[in-house]
């Protein structure tokens, strides 16, 4: 029995003999002394006890966060440094900033962010706020950050904010026949039913929201 690896690189593990694949695992990694990395969105510590008692050498999966894993797994798994989570740098400047009702204290933390990123969380959480906005403009980029993070203090409302500040970021599962960089793949399941039902067939957990999951009849001409 081999050994899965979670990383979120794969530059160390292409030495020897290796094979790539993406979204799907289209080779099962069986074969003694290759490595098999496998880029996906999404692997759970289901898919790794189903893998297993199948991997004969080394399975890397790269994913960009790590999944929850419990000791059920631990005998089969080892998550890499570079998946390994980094510290939140900025969580508690953005916390300060925009729930903080001491204003005062939460000045000296906000000065630890950067300007840029200070408008882009508060223009995600407050997109309504018109005057803080307009004080803004008069002082970004004009004249020292001090004025900004001013702003950023006194004129931002630390009270719920319209908006969340971290949006749920939805994984999209490429369908089967189509690579990430098509520009029409949703267009064309949409609207051309036989495309549809093709994908129906091969992953129908892929179907674009709103479309039907049972298969649709295809006209055609005589």
């Amino acid at each position: 029995m081999g050994i899965i690896i979670l990383a979120g690189d794969d530059t160390e593990f292409k030495v020897g003999d290796y094979i790539i694949m993406h979204r799907e695992m289209t080779c099962i990694p069986s074969a003694p002394g290759t490595t098999y990395i496998f880029h996906t969105n999404k692997f759970t510590e289901d898919d790794i006890m189903d893998w297993a008692n199948i991997v004969s050498y080394r399975l890397v999966v790269i994913l960009d966060k790590k999944p929850k894993l419990t000791k059920r797994s631990e005998d089969y798994v080892v998550v890499h440094e570079s998946l390994k989570a980094l510290p939140d740098t900025f969580g508690a400047s953005i916390g300060a900033m925009m729930k903080w009702r001491d204003r005062g204290a939460a000045h000296q933390v906000i000065k630890s962010l950067p300007v840029p990123v200070a408008l882009a969380v508060w223009r995600n959480a407050h997109p309504d706020d018109i005057n803080t906005a307009r004080r803004l403009a008069q002082v970004s980029f004009t004249l020292p950050d001090e004025y900004a993070y001013a702003v950023f203090t006194y004129s931002i409302n630390p009270n719920k904010p319209s908006r969340r500040l971290k949006p749920k970021k939805e994984d999209y599962e490429v369908p089967h026949g189509f690579r990430l960089s098509d520009l029409y793949t949703e267009d064309l399941i949409r609207l051309a039913p036989e495309v549809a039902n093709q994908v129906r067939t091969t992953n129908i957990e892929a179907l674009p929201k709103g479309v039907k999951k049972t298969k649709q009849a295809v006209l055609g001409w005589l």
